[in-house]
């Protein structure tokens, strides 16, 4: 029998905090950005980089034209995958789930962060891993997408991700992850269920 537990923390959604970045990990990064479409696609929530979809929200905001991007890194003990899954106009969402994967020695953390404005994505900003402490921590920080320009729609941006963490021996015994610095969420992996995140302090 495959060994496999999902952990899932709390989403918090919130109002209006400030937004620290974090350093970037020394691995190899391999972006490969999606762009947009020029026309509507079969749901009729149009791509087009002139007029945008039919919120308002098009490519000249950075709408769509990260989605499906994914960075890599070999960091030695383990290898690492980041991708951006969706990208929209949205809340002040901070929401993770961490998956172990014995069989594999996989972790897989899934999860939503949110960004200032339209023209934000996301990257993972750092991986710590203690080895003698059987600890992984996992930071992931908001930036602008690529040729963003000057312009960008004032709303808050949801940021969907998966990142994967591929150990070279056995995955961690507990995974904690923060979004630009705020607690999103921990777990570990023979406990009964993970920690929330703990709530962001927005003075």
């Amino acid at each position: 029998m495959r060994r496999r537990e999902l952990l899932r923390t709390a989403g918090l959604v919130g109002v209006a905090g400030g937004v620290g970045l974090s350093g970037c990990l020394n691995g190899e990064e391999n972006g490969n950005g999606v762009n947009g479409d020029d026309d509507d696609d079969d749901n009729g929530n149009g791509n087009g980089e002139e007029n945008g979809d039919e919120n308002g929200n098009g490519d000249e905001n950075g709408e769509h034209e990260d989605v499906g991007r994914r960075d890599t890194g070999d960091e030695g003990e383990f290898m690492w995958s980041f991708e951006i899954t969706r990208l929209e106009a949205g809340n002040e969402v901070d929401e993770v789930d961490i998956e172990f994967d014995h069989d594999d020695n996989l972790v897989i953390v899934e999860g939503t962060t949110y960004g200032s404005n339209l023209c934000k994505t996301a990257e993972l900003g750092s991986a710590d891993y203690d080895a003698d402490e059987s600890t992984l921590d996992v930071e992931v920080t908001t930036r602008d997408v690529e040729d963003a320009g000057d312009v960008c729609a004032e709303a808050i941006r949801e940021i969907d991700y998966v990142a994967t963490f591929d150990f070279e021996d056995e995955v961690p015994n507990n995974v904690s992850v923060s979004h630009d610095s705020r607690e999103a969420g921990a777990a570990a992996w023979d406990a009964d269920s993970a920690t929330d995140g703990a709530e962001r302090d927005d003075a």
